[in-house]
């Protein structure tokens, strides 16, 4: 069973759920935009889009009726009525207050409700991946992983973080990559300190760390890996640095399995690094 169905089995008669969140449509449709709508009542699904995406949602989305938007909330307000809809269901958590208020007012007489069931719902079908989705999340994973390969032979004292930062993300996109999972990190030396740094200027030195955090984009679907090198040469306190976090990692990815708490996880992984005395 698809998700969209999944959805409407759950709804009754008199319900509705509206989805205008980015990462939710994605998930029913299959379509990624900027805008629209997904209305879902007990027998239909409908994908109210606008001009911009119409033609092309047409083609690829298959388990809604695609519907050409002009006035949204008119449109969804006519088909809750044809439906007998009542009342509509929407994604309480990532909903904006003004928002809420703004669904409220502009869909009256229907009653917009503020309970989270299909906001849960939601979240739960989303977080047990299907075969395709993790064959997507595979196939972002080795694009990640040619790109470390690639980069490595290319990181020198000639060249910066922003400059290769850029290099990975051109090679990233050239092996088919349909972006990136978000802006790369790229820091060396004293910036490697910074779990989120954002690359500069800076050019790389003999004896830096090079961090670099970096994920492809495969139809949606994300990979995100962490990856850190040294240049020239180490000293023995980055040794012992670099190998207390990676025996870390490796304590953690032992404790990982189906049914185990990612709190206790994250503590085997910390007290490592505490013990070591790098607390902080």
């Amino acid at each position: 069973m698809n998700s969209v169905n999944t959805i409407k089995n759950e709804l009754d008669r008199n319900s509705a759920l509206l989805v205008s969140g980015g990462p939710n449509r994605f998930y029913l449709t299959g379509f990624n935009s900027s805008a629209g709508y997904v209305l879902l009542t007990k027998n239909y699904a409908y994908f109210l889009i606008d001009f911009r995406y119409y033609e092309n949602a047409f083609k690829i989305v298959k388990d809604c009726k695609v519907i050409l938007s002009k006035n949204p909330f008119d449109e969804i307000k006519r088909l809750c009525e044809e439906n007998g809809v009542g009342n509509i269901y929407t994604e309480t958590e990532s909903l904006s207050l003004a928002d809420f208020k703004r669904f409220t007012a502009r869909l009256k007489p229907l009653t917009v409700s503020e309970s989270d069931s299909f906001d849960n719902l939601l979240k739960n079908m989303r977080a047990v991946k299907s075969e395709s989705e993790l064959e997507y999340i595979k196939q972002a994973q080795r694009l990640t992983d040619k790109t470390f390969s690639y980069i490595l032979s290319r990181i020198n004292t000639e060249r910066t973080e922003r400059e290769i930062m850029l290099d990975m993300e051109f090679y990233m996109r050239k092996l088919g990559s349909d972006g990136v999972s978000f802006d790369f990190i790229v820091v060396s030396g004293k910036n490697s300190s910074l779990p989120h740094g954002v690359p500069t200027d800076k050019r790389i030195e003999r004896g830096d760390f090079v961090t670099m955090d970096f994920g492809a984009v495969v139809n949606g679907y994300r990979s995100d890996m962490t990856r850190t090198v040294a240049v020239g040469y180490i000293i023995d306190e980055q040794r012992l640095v670099y190998n207390t976090v990676l025996n870390a990692k490796a304590a953690a990815v032992s404790a990982v399995k189906s049914g185990a708490v990612c709190s206790v996880i994250d503590k085997i992984a910390r007290d490592i690094i505490n013990n070591a005395g790098f607390e902080g």
